[in-house]
């Protein structure tokens, strides 16, 4: 049993030596995922979301081995380029930490301008809940998450490209208008659809907004200021200088009597479609109707 002389001596030995190396030790060299989760060497870049702060982030995380990794990420660095022009920046985490060098390779080839660090032990990954090879993230200015895009390894280019452009024309407020869609405006897209108007005459609004523009009015019979705006909308109908130039369709959000009532009143020149479901707004993302 070690006597108290010995315990005194040995207190001061931790004390004075082997505690101090050791919190030196720690301080010097920091395990890899837990104070610094973002940092795959000591020499590499870290991400801290702090550095972001004050402007949207578009967030890139990417396998180099991913089917769509270079597809996907020359439109990142597209995106990049335009950052300045919509407020927003652009950032990449690669999941490929050990391959370093194949990852420089890569992004070098694919002339990637944005900064990448990589997720040692996929630590943001994980946090992020990401499946897959391919993530895009969107936070917000304070770094709160507003949306994520896991990106399908067998999606096609085509279908790939619509959905990220819809995803940042909807998160980061860039104008898109899709190749195979009309559009009333930039935002938002006006979903295809063919409905049978009050007239029993078919209303396909591709074909119409092929010809020509289209005003497409959402209003319900009994809105004040819906007749108001429907009466302001048919004198321009019928203007003489206007006359063929654009085409209007009002969708209704009731059927019945009060709907017929107002037709048989106001005998609108333009076609009436009822949608009693309200899919319109939904379609829309309405939270009101008088919408145009």
């Amino acid at each position: 049993m070690l006597n108290k002389k010995t315990v005194v001596c040995l207190n001061k030995i931790l004390t004075v030596l082997i505690l101090p190396a050791v919190l030196g030790w720690i301080f010097l060299f920091p395990a890899p995922g837990l104070s610094q989760p973002y940092r795959s060497a000591p020499s590499d870049p870290v991400f801290n979301m702090k550095d972001y702060l004050g402007k949207k982030l578009l967030l890139f995380l990417y396998d180099i081995n991913s089917p769509n990794s270079v597809f996907v990420a020359k439109k990142i660095n597209d995106l990049y380029r335009i950052r300045n022009e919509y407020n927003f920046n652009v950032a990449g985490i690669c999941l490929n930490t050990d391959k370093k060098e194949a990852v420089d390779r890569f992004n070098k080839e694919n002339n990637i301008s944005f900064d990448v660090v990589l997720d040692h032990n996929r630590a943001t990954s994980k946090k992020l809940r990401m499946r897959g090879g391919i993530g895009l993230y969107i936070f917000d200015k304070k770094g709160r998450n507003l949306s994520r895009k896991l990106i399908k390894s067998t999606q096609n280019h085509t279908s790939l490209l619509n959905s990220i452009n819809l995803f940042t024309s909807r998160y980061l407020n860039i104008g898109y208008i899709p190749e195979d869609r009309p559009i009333l405006g930039i935002k938002p897209a006006v979903p295809l659809f063919k409905a049978k108007a009050m007239d029993n005459s078919t209303i396909n609004i591709k074909d119409i907004f092929e010809e020509k523009p289209v005003v497409l009015v959402i209003f319900s019979p009994t809105c004040g200021h819906c007749k108001k705006e429907l009466e302001f909308l048919s004198g321009l109908y019928n203007d003489k200088t206007l006359k063929g130039k654009f085409e209007i369709i009002a969708v209704s959000m009731n059927k019945g009597e009060k709907l017929n009532k107002l037709l048989e009143e106001k005998k609108y020149p333009f076609p009436v479609i009822a949608d009693p479901q309200k899919k319109s707004p939904h379609s829309f993302r309405l939270t009101q109707v008088q919408s145009l």
